[in-house]
């Protein structure tokens, strides 16, 4: 009798024992399923990240090349400005001239000031 309960309390602990390992098996299994997932996806988002920073450095040069057209464009128009006004100056007659045109203007009151003009004769 001694044996036979022995027996079965071994029984019990061995069918416990399967039935654990069997339950860890299942777990195993489901863990692996999830971690394949879980490395697909991780695969997706660097094939993704990497996509995403090709298209950043394209937009990159995109934008700095425009930029760098925006920066020739204004110094081609200051440039531009700088022949002109050096072109005024050579065509404009003497200082003494333009002076008595606005010493004219005024006489007649059709002369706007700036700020240089009007400071100029408050004092």
């Amino acid at each position: 009798m001694i044996q036979d309960s022995e027996l079965s309390r071994l029984e019990g602990f061995v069918e416990k024992m399967m039935k654990r390992f069997s339950k860890l098996q299942d777990e195993k299994t489901q863990l692996l399923k999830d971690l394949g997932e879980r490395d697909q996806i991780i695969d997706e988002l660097r094939i993704n990240l990497s996509t995403r920073d090709s298209e950043r450095g394209e937009v990159s040069q995109r934008v700095s090349r425009i930029v760098e057209q925006i920066e020739e464009w204004e110094r081609n128009f200051e440039e531009e400005q700088g022949q002109e006004v050096v072109e005024q100056d050579a065509d404009s007659p003497d200082d003494v001239d333009s002076v008595d045109a606005v010493d004219d203007l005024e006489d007649e009151g059709r002369v706007q000031h700036n700020l240089f003009t009007v400071a100029s004769q408050e004092r």
